[in-house]
């Protein structure tokens, strides 16, 4: 019965819902946010915002009222809104079903708030929850087609469920979590071999990249030398800067606040009496960083990523392209880029987390006449040395750098 229900529901949501192309993204700003946090209290939603957060993810499991959180985000401003049809309407349901009434009252009821950019769809969804994540989506997208709509997808399900579902459906976005910072390791060759396979459905289906940062701590009862670790300020710089190379037009901090309703997340950027941890004024830094670049990263086309020494299961070493001839160093990242008149870009990360990368020696192609830094702080274009057609640039433990070529 099960399955004969799942298929009458993809059916018809193909034939009442016309099913969005895959036209211009429709997201607007570079986003930064939390997933769980900011508590509904105006204070809190301060801090957040002057931390450098620009979105507010709706999140019922903590005990978010929705009405809150739009009133708090109006209140406070500069805030926008993700509102979470997922953990309201469709988790953990007994049985496949969508509840279109009540979807189709909520969605009239909030749409014309200017505060909200989008909803929440579903978090990491099984083979099982297909036929109710593309009715409930396409469904969505009939009420409000305006709104971004999001899927998060499970890390491993990038070989085969992702693609599936994405051929049924059109998502807003493509997103995905990974957290590579074990109390015993430290797993890269995962992080950048599915922030590899992310970027390229992302590319594949004309889709913008979210990608997360890890920013919290917790056992994993399964095998604890899995045990996640708070990242160190530095491992927080590199996760953010790799994930700007790859591509990325929104950035999640997993996990902001320290969740009441998840016990076992024991650290984070705020602690369980929403009081700033350490992190907190690093954080603050780097977003300050990664607003001041966001409109150039937003006008961006990721056309390639690289990696020197060491490189990763599936991902691609460094070879002459048309902006870099030659390049001396280790432990780099590149990632390469197109604004919509063809002008290219590069960003350079450290993948050190502990260490300065010094004397990165880059030879450009003969071609190039010369580069622009775009200021971390003032966003703007600023004229690099060359030498010859020789670049020198030094990078601190996980920093990035983007260029511009002239």
């Amino acid at each position: 019965m099960n399955r004969l229900i799942s298929g009458l529901l993809l059916i018809l949501s193909v034939f009442l819902y016309p099913t969005p192309g895959t036209g211009e993204s429709i997201q607007k700003k570079f986003i930064i946010g939390g997933w769980v946090g900011p508590h509904q209290t105006e204070e809190q939603f301060l801090l957040f915002k002057q931390a450098g957060f620009n979105t507010v993810l709706d999140y019922p499991f903590e005990g978010d009222k929705y009405q809150k959180t739009l009133e708090l985000a109006q209140k406070v401003g500069g805030l926008d809104v993700i509102l979470n049809i997922d953990h309201q309407f469709l988790r953990y349901k007994p049985e496949q079903f969508v509840p279109f009434e009540r979807i189709s009252a909520f969605v009239k009821q909030v749409k014309g708030n200017k505060n909200i950019i989008g909803y929440m769809m579903f978090d990491e969804p099984r083979s099982t929850d297909v036929a109710l994540l593309v009715a409930a989506e396409n469904h969505v997208r009939f009420l409000d087609p305006a709104r971004l709509t999001w899927v998060d997808f499970h890390p491993d399900s990038a070989g085969g469920l992702a693609h599936s579902i994405l051929e049924k459906m059109k998502p807003s976005v493509i997103s995905f979590p990974y957290y590579p910072y074990c109390t015993k390791s430290v797993k890269l060759d995962q992080f950048y071999t599915l922030t590899e396979k992310y970027r390229n459905l992302s590319i594949e289906f004309g889709k913008p990249l979210w990608l997360f940062v890890q920013s919290a701590s917790w056992p994993w009862p399964q095998d604890r030398n899995e045990d996640r670790r708070l990242p160190t300020p530095s491992e927080i710089r590199m996760q953010v800067y790799s994930d700007l190379a790859y591509g990325a037009k929104a950035l999640w901090y997993y996990t902001y606040v320290t969740p009441r309703h998840a016990k076992e997340i024991t650290s984070a950027i705020l602690d369980k009496d929403d009081k700033t941890k350490p992190a907190y004024a690093g954080i603050k830094a780097i977003n300050a960083e990664v607003q001041a670049l966001a409109p150039v990263l937003m006008s961006l086309n990721s056309v390639d990523v690289m990696h020197v020494k060491p490189n990763h299961l599936g991902v691609k070493p460094f070879t002459p392209n048309n902006v870099i001839a030659d390049i001396q160093a280790e432990n780099l990242l590149i990632g390469f880029y197109k604004d919509n008149a063809g002008v290219d870009y590069f960003m350079l990360v450290n993948k050190l987390a502990q260490g300065v990368n010094r004397n990165i020696r880059i030879k450009l192609q003969s071609k190039v006449k010369g580069l622009s830094q775009v200021d971390r702080i003032s966003g703007r274009p600023v004229v690099y040395p060359m030498n010859n057609g020789l670049a020198v640039v030094s990078l601190e433990p996980g920093d990035g750098m983007l260029f511009k070529v002239n």
